[in-house]
């Protein structure tokens, strides 16, 4: 079939889709032929995707196919579902229940079609040629074939559809599997879909918001904004998810002031005054609470890192949240639409770039106090240092400033941990693999410059570091993110070679 053949199919077959979704519509309609007509929508739009996706997605076909075939149905089954007055309550859940297993089966059979039709291998998703019940090599002019049906054509030269299209589609799937999950309290199983599709496109905010309402909904108040964050600072955001943030931090903005003295009990309660400072600068609001704040939290963070009841990768979300509050910030140099930033706005970026700072020279101070399990804490430190070395924003006045703190430490840092290298081991031989802090950060627009350089892939499944090798790995970039510093800024750090060991000191 050529393509103008197919795009007369196409638009002939929309047609017939939104005829059918004005009949959907019709609220008169007996339960019956709503359903029979659901299930004709479902699978004209079906079709069309499969046709030509391009055309499809352009017309935003996959949206509305969520929304008229199965939303709209789900929203008012809920709806009768929480009003306790109604007599058929039990009989809509029922039905309620078994429409979210029809829907998540239609989602499933939609991803396995799609990878299919424009052979796609995802990983986590095994194609069915490998149980030998389809053909992986076709030519262009055979159709699908699984045992022995016929289908729509493969993907040919008259088939076009942009790989970014197809994993678009691919990752649409597998939020709405998350959603229906979610639907079904099965919150586990909803996470694992959504971080599939986070995996499959990371430059797209949806599935990060769709984590974030996840962690909200079981009291994580820190993943919510980190995943919040993550949605809005990504190539292709998520609209929604910066009036979920700021709804979110409004609630926190409710908290007892804290005292200078007050010790913080859980990590719960560390977390909420935590992301209050965050709310105080990203609303713009009480500056000199936040700076108090600021001082009481990196003395309570140290208390709780060292006692071990936060996790290797909760200090790097810490530090990715510290880095969203800087890309918000406006520096003081900056022009803002022709006028210069307000003195409000120049507080915010000094009071960030100070927390950031404080709580980086923390990390630092901790690696050199301790000698066992410090690799999470050399995780957060390696990311922060990724943004500063990448940040094309910062003045000397910023670097002078509070960051001038960082380089005598960071020197000291960088001198111990080569002692973990042996001989064959330099900064010059590191893999370019990423590690898990680097996967787990991927797509995130401060980091953006370093991950392009580091062995992701997005169709086949990504080799990620572990273990020993992980953290020579990390020591190594650790080492080659020090001799960047010096070769940016020699005025703060200079370092000198000896037999693949590199000697970094202050200036």
């Amino acid at each position: 079939m050529n393509a103008s053949k197919r795009r007369s199919e196409a638009v002939q077959l929309l047609r017939e889709c939104e005829g059918i979704k004005a009949h959907v519509q019709d609220a008169s309609l007996g339960h019956s032929e709503a359903w029979t007509l659901r299930e004709r929508l479902q699978e004209s739009y079906q079709n069309l995707l499969l046709l030509d996706l391009e055309y499809a997605l352009d017309k935003k076909v996959e949206q509305e196919l969520w929304n008229y075939a199965f939303k709209n149905q789900i929203n008012s089954m809920q709806q009768q579902v929480r009003d306790r007055k109604n007599p058929k309550r039990g009989e809509v859940q029922a039905s309620l229940s078994l429409f979210l297993e029809a829907v998540s089966g239609f989602y499933s059979q939609l991803l396995v079609q799609i990878c299919s039709h424009f052979q796609l291998d995802l990983p986590g998703f095994v194609m069915a040629y490998h149980f030998g019940i389809m053909t992986k090599s076709r030519r262009p002019s055979e159709p699908l074939s699984v045992r022995g049906q016929t289908g729509t054509p493969p993907l040919g030269e008259d088939t076009p559809a942009k790989p970014s299209s197809c994993l678009y589609m691919c990752q649409y799937s597998l939020v709405h599997l998350g959603d229906i999950s979610r639907y079904q309290l099965r919150n586990k199983l909803a996470n694992l879909y959504y971080h599939h599709a986070a995996k499959v496109v990371p430059t797209n905010g949806q599935p990060y918001n769709q984590l974030a309402i996840l962690s909200a909904a079981s009291g994580d108040y820190l993943s919510t904004v980190y995943f919040y964050c993550r949605a809005i600072l990504v190539r292709h955001n998520f609209p929604a998810a910066a009036t979920n943030l700021n709804t979110t931090f409004a609630k926190l903005m409710n908290l007892p002031q804290l005292k200078q003295q007050q010790s913080l009990t859980s990590l719960k309660e560390l977390s909420k005054y935590f992301l209050r400072f965050h709310g105080i600068l990203y609303l713009s609001d009480d500056i000199e609470e936040a700076g108090e704040l600021a001082t009481i939290l990196v003395r309570q963070l140290r208390v709780f890192i060292e006692s071990k009841e936060i996790s290797d990768i909760l200090v790097v979300r810490i530090v990715a949240i510290n880095l969203f509050t800087l890309n918000n910030c406006i520096p003081p140099s900056s022009v803002k639409g022709g006028v210069l930033v307000s003195e409000d706005e120049t507080a915010c970026w000094g009071l960030a770039v100070r927390f950031s700072t404080d709580v980086t020279l923390l990390l630092i101070t901790l690696v050199l106090e301790q000698v066992e399990q410090v690799s999470g804490l050399l995780a957060a430190i390696k990311v922060f240092m990724d943004w500063l070395l990448n940040e094309r924003n910062l003045s000397d006045a910023t670097l002078s400033g509070h960051m001038t703190r960082l380089w005598p430490p960071f020197a000291a840092i960088l001198n111990v941990i080569q002692t973990t290298l042996d001989d064959s081991q330099s900064a010059s031989t590191n893999s370019g693999a990423p590690l898990w802090e680097d996967d787990d950060l991927f797509g995130y627009q401060p980091l953006e410059g370093v991950h392009n350089t580091l062995g992701f892939n997005s169709v086949k499944k990504t080799v990620i570091l572990e273990g020993e090798e992980s953290d020579i790995e990390r020591v190594m970039r650790l080492v080659t993110l020090g001799r960047r510093v010096a070769d940016s800024w020699p005025n703060y750090l200079t370092y000198t070679i000896t037999h693949n060991n590199t000697t970094t000191t202050t200036t």
